[in-house]
């Protein structure tokens, strides 16, 4: 029947993008997909019985990205799957992504970087959580993983700076005016400035594609969020 083959499928994704490599991008890409376009009665009928046990595996980049991706249709990932008390997942997403667990996604989100120049789905999950529920703080996030952990001297690498560059530019046009210093942070920015000013260094071609960026979306988004972004950018730690 047309439910059971719906199901199938999306069992069939779920297992090869957890024992297939050169699958799993893809995979991950196609049940997100899925889950984005399901209703909560499609996803709650057909697909939240077929991702269960591989939710509850161990954490992978792909196995984040699909959770994320289970919200709105559940409130927590814990409503999908039965999770052991240690699993990061058996928490709320504000746990998940407070400070006492952040740490835990930190390197699934840095593997990230082998995927560039893609962005990995699970950015576009990780960003769909934390704006639409009020009780996550963006700043943590931002801090913990963008900050220090791409950035920060004992984390970064070429690789890492330069997905957290693909990272600013994918949410450049979302950003709030508060959120806006807290996306250009120290750290990031310095690293923007001297790549962007120096020819010679291996990200400078994307670094002049993000200040592209910046100024195109300064151009279309309103006065509050173009004024916050020029007070960053001509600021202390600014480009300007």
């Amino acid at each position: 029947s047309e439910p059971d083959a719906y199901a199938r499928v999306v069992s069939d994704l779920a297992t090869f993008m957890s024992k297939k490599v050169y699958l799993r991008e893809c995979c991950c890409d196609l049940l997100c997909h899925v889950l984005r376009e399901a209703s909560k009665e499609e996803f709650l009928e057909h697909i939240a019985p077929a991702i269960a046990d591989k939710l509850k595996e161990e954490l992978t980049t792909e196995t984040l990205a699909v959770a994320l991706h289970t919200y709105p249709h559940v409130s927590r990932v814990s409503d999908v799957a039965d999770f052991p008390k240690e699993h990061v997942l058996s928490h709320s997403w504000k746990k998940i992504f407070g400070e006492s667990h952040i740490q835990t996604l930190l390197s699934a989100l840095q593997r990230t970087a082998d995927h560039l120049p893609s962005l990995h789905v699970v950015w576009r999950g990780v960003w769909a959580v934390v704006n639409a529920i009020p009780a996550i703080s963006f700043q943590t996030v931002w801090t913990r993983v963008i900050e220090e952990g791409l950035f920060s001297a004992d984390q970064t690498t070429h690789d890492r700076k330069a997905l957290g560059f693909h990272v600013l530019q994918s949410v450049l046009p979302s950003l709030r005016p508060e959120q806006v210093p807290v996306a250009f942070s120290p750290m990031l920015l310095r690293s923007l400035i001297t790549n962007a000013t120096a020819p010679s260094n291996y990200l400078h071609p994307l670094c002049r594609q993000v200040l592209e960026k910046i100024a195109a979306v300064s151009a279309e988004r309103d006065d509050p969020v173009r004024l916050a972004l020029n007070a960053r950018l001509t600021g202390p730690h600014g480009v300007l």
